[in-house]
C-alpha cells in the first residue's frame, strides 16, 4: 500500500505533468494512485482529469461518476462531469450537472459552459437571461461579460434575413437599429482576449453592415424617368407654364423617392420586387 506522502506526492506530480501538457506521463501516474487506492476521490479526480485532457469524455465520465459515488458533495468533479457531457454534445445532460455544481460553488468556468449549454437548449433569448442571472452573484465577472457578448453578437445574426444565394441582408429599419444596438452592447463587455476577438470582429463587421444598410442610394429605372420629367417641364414650362411646373415637381418627388436606404433595396430585392413603379417609389418615400 503506498504512503500518504508517496500518494500526495504522486498527485502533485500527475498535476503538474498535464499543466506542462505532459498527459501520457500524467496518465501513467494517476492509473498507479487509483489502482494503490481506488476508493480515494482525489486518485480518481486526477485521473478524470487526465482523461478529460486527453479529449477521452467517456471515460472521464466514469471516473468523476466514481469521484461522486465517494464525495457526493464533490463539486469540482460535478461540474467537470458537466463540462464532458457539454463536449459530447449532451446539453441536458451537462446543463443538469453544472448547475448541481454552480448550487456548490458558484464557479465562473461552470457558469460560462451552462449559459453556452443553454443557448444549444432554448436559444440565445434564454442563454443572455440566464448570463444575466449568474452575472448577479459571479465573483469573477469577466468571463460572464465575455460571454453575454458573444450572445449578443449571435442575437444580432438573427435579425438578417437569409437570402437565396446563401448571403443575409437587413431588410428592414427595426433590423438596422436592433442589430446595432446589440453589436453596441457587446463591445462594451467584451475584452479582446483569444477567446473573444472573433466574436469582436464578428460585430465590428456587423456594424459596417448596418451602415451600408442604413445608407441612401439611387436606386430603380424611375431616376431616368424622372430626370426625363424635369427636363420635359422646363421645356412644357415655356409654353404652358401650369403644366411645367407640375411635370417639374413630379419629377422632383421622383428623383426623391428613387434615393432609398440600402435596407428597402435588399427588401424588395428578396420579396422579388426588384422594379419600382413611380406609384411604389413615392409611396415608400413617404415611408422613410
Amino acid at each position: 500500500m503506498i504512503s500518504a506522502q508517496e500518494f500526495d506526492k504522486g498527485v502533485d506530480k500527475a498535476c503538474e505533468l498535464l499543466d506542462s501538457g505532459r498527459t501520457a506521463e500524467a496518465m501513467s501516474i494517476a492509473q498507479q494512485l487509483v489502482d494503490q487506492r481506488p476508493g480515494d476521490a482525489t486518485a480518481w479526480i486526477v485521473w478524470s482529469m487526465a482523461k478529460e485532457e486527453w479529449e477521452d469524455y467517456d471515460m472521464a465520465i466514469k471516473g468523476y461518476k466514481q469521484v461522486i459515488a465517494i464525495d457526493p458533495q464533490n463539486d469540482f468533479a460535478i461540474g467537470h462531469l458537466g463540462l464532458c457531457y457539454f463536449n459530447k454534445e449532451m446539453f441536458q445532460d451537462a446543463l443538469r450537472e453544472l448547475e448541481k455544481a454552480i448550487s456548490l460553488n458558484p464557479d465562473d468556468d461552470f457558469m460560462y459552459t451552462a449559459v453556452a449549454a443553454v443557448a444549444n437548449i432554448n436559444g440565445i433569448d434564454a442563454a443572455i437571461a440566464k448570463c444575466n442571472t449568474y452575472l448577479a452573484t459571479a465573483k469573477n465577472k469577466i468571463p460572464l461579460e465575455n460571454k453575454l457578448g458573444q450572445c449578443y453578437v449571435a442575437k444580432a445574426y438573427t435579425f438578417f434575413t437569409e437570402a437565396p444565394d446563401g448571403q443575409s441582408y437587413l431588410t428592414s429599419k427595426t433590423a438596422v437599429n436592433s442589430s446595432r444596438e446589440y453589436c453596441n452592447k457587446a463591445l462594451t463587455l467584451m475584452t479582446l482576449t483569444d477567446l473573444c476577438a472573433d466574436d469582436i470582429k464578428q460585430a465590428q463587421e456587423i456594424l459596417r453592415l448596418c451602415d451600408i444598410s442604413d445608407s441612401k442610394k439611387f436606386a430603380g429605372y424611375l431616376l431616368k424617368a424622372a430626370l426625363i420629367w424635369v427636363v420635359v417641364g422646363f421645356i412644357v414650362t415655356a409654353f404652358l407654364p401650369w403644366l411645367g411646373i407640375i411635370m417639374l415637381i413630379f419629377g422632383c418627388v421622383g428623383i426623391a423617392a428613387c434615393r432609398v436606404p440600402q435596407w428597402r433595396i435588399n427588401e424588395r430585392a428578396l420579396s422579388g420586387k426588384n422594379n419600382y413603379t413611380i406609384f411604389q417609389a413615392v409611396m415608400d418615400l413617404f415611408k422613410k
